[in-house]
């Protein structure tokens, strides 16, 4: 009981499963949606926008990939963890934002999906934190706190192609802006880099943080 309480109460358990629901959300636009976007709103042909929807998904695996050597890279040079984790973490998303809002203004479709697929690069670079996090908070409980964050990951991922059919449906029933679309994922990411911030690597989310009293010596003299 002691254990479940101080993890309902742990701003960095919830932090790291907030941000898994934003990255999940994030990256099932590309396994879902994504190949309608492109045809809906920048008039590709459905092989074509098949073919165009494998490069997000390439940038994600290769910031996957590339992600564990900064994250490594970044702690042997500063030792500090939250630069390592939620520093990278939070900079990667940033730039998945930036990217996805660059997107907007990029009117060739092959642009707009090589500026989208810079963006899953920088979101995919940011698992890698999201695993030496879960670690780092978790101790003797990694396991558990994975499955939490893994399990939170699912909400987001089942939530996204609900709200993105929604979304859909309203901008073809008000031929609304298709950016729309683009302009969510914005504030995703966003989002997810904000629950970084608030993520602390260096503060357990399973045990009762102790107030340790300097310990004195008495003088022999």
């Amino acid at each position: 009981m002691t254990l479940l309480l101080v993890m309902l109460t742990s701003g960095s358990l919830w932090a790291i499963c907030g941000q898994a629901v934003f990255r999940a959300f994030g990256y099932e636009f590309f396994t879902t949606w994504f190949p309608a976007f492109l045809e809906r709103g920048h008039g590709v042909k459905v092989v074509s926008a098949g073919m165009l929807t494998m490069i997000p998904l390439v940038g994600v695996g290769l910031g996957s990939l590339f992600g564990g050597f900064v994250v490594d890279a970044m702690l042997t040079a500063t030792g500090n963890k939250w630069l390592s984790r939620s520093g990278t973490a939070a900079g990667a998303l940033s730039l998945c934002a930036l990217c996805t809002l660059a997107a907007v203004y990029a009117r060739n479709p092959l642009l707009a999906v090589t500026v989208i697929s810079v963006g899953s690069f920088f979101s995919g670079l940011a698992s890698p934190a999201t695993w030496a996090a879960a670690m780092d908070i978790s101790g003797n409980y990694t396991a558990v706190v994975a499955a939490i964050m893994n399990m939170s990951g699912t909400i987001g991922a089942f939530a996204c192609p609900i709200v993105l059919g929604y979304l859909f449906s309203y901008i073809e029933q008000s031929a609304a802006d298709w950016n729309l679309v683009l302009y969510l994922f914005v504030g995703i990411y966003f989002t997810g880099a904000l629950c970084w911030l608030v993520l602390n690597p260096n503060q357990s989310a399973v045990e009762r943080p102790t107030n340790v009293r300097p310990q004195t010596f008495k003088s022999d003299k």
